[in-house]
């Protein structure tokens, strides 16, 4: 993820790429120590240099466990599972061409789909196991050579003003990923997934990423994912006079409904936890302000270039 959401910016080569990682785990305890080895051999011998990125910093938490008595006389052992947390960052050549998730307005444009996995879509580890309190016994994965003609790709339509928003779909799936679009821009959406399992169609987190692209620069945008072998497909539509949002899985519609609903679904946990900490009454006119339909939210509008 700390990839794909580079992709969006003029960042130029992969190369440019530094990662900085914070190697969590409970070291000392039974089996984590070549756990730990095995995950670092992974990500720092393999992955990173397939990717043609480096891990230059970081730092370790190797103390993941604590320890307590319960009140009588018997020792409690907590342990964290090994966990690992990536920052990406790079020089930006042009800060002003960096793409953004918000749903722009425009004439007519589609929604580009562009999907890394190898063709399976695990929910072990994703946020909708986690929902029903699961973790599974399948998780994502990435190709680092697919990812690094991906991340090249997107810097040619980037440099080329070829796209007006992106979004990647690693936190949640790809309905929440458009769901996320939708909302922040405030415009509609119909789209059509590939056929397939609807829960593994719309909330697996393997690598893949949606593009907002004007409909006279999709074929260019198509070609270029083309020829760098990378799966890309045309969608959906934004509907630029519509706050309808819909979602089907090859024939199948799994939802159908509004972005005022959504953005009421997508703020819930933030106002039930404000109402907590802050005075309730307050928070609950904020959260009840995305019921006007009509508000715009925060504007902005530049004096300068």
């Amino acid at each position: 993820e700390a990839v794909m959401n580079l992709a969006a910016a003029d960042v130029g080569d992969v190369g440019q790429i530094r990662l900085s990682a914070n190697w969590m785990a409970p070291c000392g305890d039974p089996g984590e120590d070549a756990v730990l080895y095995d995950t670092v051999e992974e990500v720092g011998l393999k992955f990173c240099p397939k990717l043609g990125v480096s891990i230059p910093v970081g730092k370790d938490s190797c103390s993941m466990h604590t320890l307590w008595q319960d009140g009588k006389g018997k020792d409690v052992k907590q342990v964290a599972p090994l966990s690992l947390v990536v920052s990406s960052f790079a020089p930006v050549n042009d800060v002003r061409l960096t793409l953004t998730p918000d749903l722009k307005p425009a004439e007519k444009s589609r929604l580009i789909y562009v999907d890394l996995s190898d063709g399976t879509y695990p929910l072990g580890a994703t946020s909708l196991s986690q929902v029903y309190s699961q973790l599974g016994d399948t998780h994502a994965d990435a190709d680092p050579l697919k990812l690094k003609r991906f991340f090249n790709a997107m810097q040619q339509i980037v440099r080329g003003k070829l796209a007006l928003a992106y979004h990647d779909r690693s936190d949640g799936g790809i309905v929440v990923t458009l769901a996320e679009m939708a909302i922040s821009g405030g415009f509609g959406v119909e789209a059509t997934l590939p056929d397939g399992d609807v829960l593994e169609q719309l909330f697996n987190e393997q690598p893949g990423a949606v593009l907002q692209v004007a409909e006279e620069n999709c074929a260019e945008v198509l070609g270029i994912f083309k020829k760098a072998r990378v799966s890309a497909v045309c969608c959906g539509d934004v509907l630029a006079q519509s706050r309808q949002f819909s979602v089907s899985v090859g024939c199948r519609q799994a939802i159908s409904t509004n972005l005022t609903f959504i953005r009421r679904a997508w703020s819930e946990t933030t106002y039930r936890m404000q109402a907590l900490r802050d005075n309730p009454v307050t928070a609950r006119e904020e959260y009840d302000n995305g019921l006007d339909e009509n508000d715009p939210g925060l504007v902005f509008e530049l004096t300068y270039d």
